[in-house]
């Protein structure tokens, strides 16, 4: 029996039960929210663009035990080691 994708689920729920799926999605949106932590409700979503790249795996454990020890997520560690880096050697932010 082939599998169903979640997408077709709830249309079939909302045909069964007569549920307007636009009420459904926002529902659903609401609940994702809701199921936040306060620290992950805070944050706004400025960051869009990725960066990635491979460091030895003294580097990684560094990196978390950083995180961990200023309570913050690994990226901001990156970003304020990359701004205090940018600051000691007078470089200004591309724009």
């Amino acid at each position: 029996m082939p599998e169903e994708d979640e997408g077709s689920s709830l249309k079939l729920f909302a045909k069964m039960y007569g549920v307007d799926s636009a009420n459904t999605e926002a529902r659903l949106k609401s609940e994702r929210r809701a199921a936040r932590t306060p620290k992950q409700r805070s944050r706004v979503a400025l960051r869009t663009a990725k960066l990635n790249f491979r460091v030895e795996p003294q580097h990684k454990a560094l990196l978390k035990a950083l995180a961990k020890a200023m309570d913050v997520s690994a990226t901001d560690v990156v970003i304020k080691a990359l701004e205090e880096l940018a600051r000691q050697q007078n470089v200004r932010r591309a724009k």
